[in-house]
């Protein structure tokens, strides 16, 4: 029989082995708002096929008696499984009593394409409206394409139909629609980062293409990242060595009682008292504040204090001081809370006397003059 030949590839009638009613014909699919990128991704697809006959009338159906007429059913039906496939299961029930594949394709047309003025204002909106805002920008320039793409497959592409254009116009309007998105692109990108490489881009004479430009975004942004990342890692490290003060000597202690740092609360001033040798009102040199303090003056050795040892003797009182007259020596005596008399030695009547009279006259700075030993900064009240 006729029908049992060995169908030509190039027939609108081949079927492959690929080709089955439960495949996908097109990755997208109709939701009832993308009706002109379906379409066209449909189309293209069924292009592809040689099969695009049979929804734009050129294919039509053969006699039943003809020995096409099997052929031409089979693939009919094929056609209109891969419709209905890439339509939203919402849409599926509208259209799924459509004899033909021409008949189901006109059905969908004139449900959900829409007029164009709406949408083509709609679409030139969102491209206004969009920018990068943080976005990569492969990312960002995909969202633009994809709008670009859309508003042309509402609007007439002027053609030259006089069999070739020789003025040049065609290609002016091609370059002009192209200039017309390089400017788009640019206008959207984040002017904190690409304000450089943007300036750049419109100083160039002639202007870049679209393709060009978007390639030396991308390397602007790519170096700008890397820079990002160095300095992020430095002020990161920065951060890490800044904060850690107490490196080398162990995790700083802390008071619970006057929320300080470098002391326990056994060892906090305001909860024990101060030590005997702080002059808080500059008077005398007794330096004895009332309160519950058992500390030692600084001249006895203490854990802040190590290493500072003196000798001391009874002697007489001048405002505080205690002198004595030695052979060859003299010294400053503190009475201290404990009972026991610290004395420095080693200095002449001379220094002994500068030393009286200094302490004497300005005993009312001796707080701000007089310095802290080693050890204890982190003890000040």
């Amino acid at each position: 029989m006729a029908d049992k030949k060995p169908i030509d590839v190039t027939s609108p009638y081949f079927v492959s082995h690929s080709d089955n009613p439960g495949a996908a014909l097109v990755p997208v699919v109709l939701n009832g708002q993308n009706y002109q990128t379906w379409a066209k991704a449909t189309i293209r697809a069924l292009e592809a096929k040689n099969k695009i006959g049979f929804i734009d009338g050129s294919l039509k159906q053969p006699d039943p008696m003809s020995p096409e007429f099997r052929l031409w059913k089979i693939n009919n039906s094929m056609i209109c499984s891969w419709i209905f496939n890439s339509l939203d299961k919402s849409l599926q029930g509208a259209v799924v009593h459509a004899s033909d594949a021409k008949m189901m394709w006109d059905e969908i047309k004139q449900q959900f394409a829409r007029g164009n003025a709406p949408r083509v204002q709609q679409i030139k909106t969102s491209i206004c409206n969009l920018k990068q805002s943080g976005q990569q920008v492969i990312d960002y320039y995909s969202k633009l394409k994809t709008l670009w793409d859309e508003l042309e497959g509402y609007l007439e592409t002027a053609e030259c139909t006089c069999g070739g254009c020789t003025c040049g116009a065609v290609d002016q309007m091609a370059k002009n629609k192209e200039l017309e998105k390089l400017h788009q692109f640019l206008m959207g990108l984040d002017t904190e980062v690409f304000a450089t490489v943007r300036s750049q881009i419109l100083n160039m004479d002639p202007l870049p293409t679209l393709n060009r430009a978007f390639a030396q975004v991308a390397d602007e942004e790519l170096r700008w990242s890397m820079t990002q990342g160095g300095r992020n890692e430095h002020l990161d490290s920065s951060a890490y060595y800044a904060g850690d003060t107490t490196q080398g000597r162990g995790p700083r202690v802390h008071c619970d009682y006057c929320g300080k740092t470098g002391h326990h609360r056994s060892d906090c001033w305001k909860l024990h008292g101060y030590p005997a040798d702080r002059d808080f009102k500059g008077k005398g040199r007794n330096w004895t504040k009332q309160g519950n303090s058992s500390r030692q003056p600084y001249g006895q050795k203490t854990e802040g204090n190590k290493g500072h040892k003196a000798h001391f003797a009874s002697a007489e009182t001048v405002q505080g001081f205690n002198t004595s007259k030695a052979t060859g020596n003299h010294a400053i005596t503190q009475q201290g809370r404990t009972g026991r008399n610290l004395t420095i030695t080693g200095i002449s009547e001379d220094q002994l006397s500068q030393l009286v009279t200094i302490f004497g006259d300005h005993a009312a700075i001796s707080k701000q003059l007089a310095g802290l030993s080693h050890g204890e900064s982190d003890w000040i009240g």
